[in-house]
């Protein structure tokens, strides 16, 4: 999923950028295309979904190749906000440890280091019903929650809306809105290869579940959930 966010400040901040050409030639995510090959035809790419549009600032969940796969053809250079403590873990792995992690670096754009933007260094803020969060717009109508557990630095978005509802962003802490819902449709345990920290994944799953119980009125989006994946007004 590739979120775009209309917002009265900031302008058109993106969530995430999908797939795109710099996956399909990453000389380092051969094995990854393999194991999970994807097509991409033209009208899904990032640049004719974006059309006519500029882009004022794009803010990554966390690192996987399916979240920043097109942030290369993302138009103009705009900030790219990500959590530094995730992006330095990534960077120190080695080996089969590295491999699991699916970072792939030469997906990134050259100037990625010039125009990244930490999510560490925001001024936090109280999000009600889930606690501290960083503030990215500067007036809590986004807020970074971090995810932990599927991977490395892993945050999501709390999107205020116009009228005062709110629509959370919650990136690959669930893969489907049925993981938040019924404990018994939780990913099996072959998941626990394919995650950074299993026992914190269960732990985020179990805090959305709580919060998705004292909080209906919030619309919970997990970005590989078809059900829950739609325009917002």
């Amino acid at each position: 999923m590739v979120a775009l966010i209309r917002h009265p400040v900031l302008g058109t901040v993106l969530f995430d950028t999908g797939y795109g050409r710099a996956l399909e030639e990453s000389a380092s995510a051969r094995l990854y295309r393999r194991m999970l090959p994807f097509t991409l035809p033209d009208r899904e790419r990032l640049p004719a979904r974006l059309a006519g549009e500029r882009v004022d600032l794009v803010f990554l969940s966390h690192f996987h190749p399916d979240h920043i796969g097109g942030l290369q053809e993302v138009p103009g250079t705009p900030p790219i906000v990500h959590s530094r403590e995730g992006l330095t873990k990534l960077r120190a792995l080695r080996g089969l440890t590295s491999r699991r992690a699916a970072f792939f670096e030469d997906v990134l754009p050259a100037d990625f280091g010039r125009r990244a933007r930490a999510i560490e260094d925001l001024p936090q803020v109280e999000c009600e019903g889930w606690g501290s969060g960083f503030d990215v717009a500067g007036d809590a109508s986004l807020v970074a929650l971090a995810l932990p557990g599927h991977a490395a630095g892993q945050y999501g978005l709390m999107c205020r809306l116009d009228g005062g509802s709110r629509l959370f962003l919650c990136a690959d802490a669930a893969w489907l809105h049925a993981n938040i819902d019924d404990r018994r449709k939780r990913p099996a345990w072959p998941v626990r290869l394919l995650v950074d920290d299993y026992a914190a994944f269960i732990r985020t799953l179990d805090r959305l579940e709580a919060f998705a119980g004292a909080h209906p009125e919030v619309r919970i989006v997990p970005s590989h959930c078809e059900e829950s994946i739609g325009p917002v007004d």
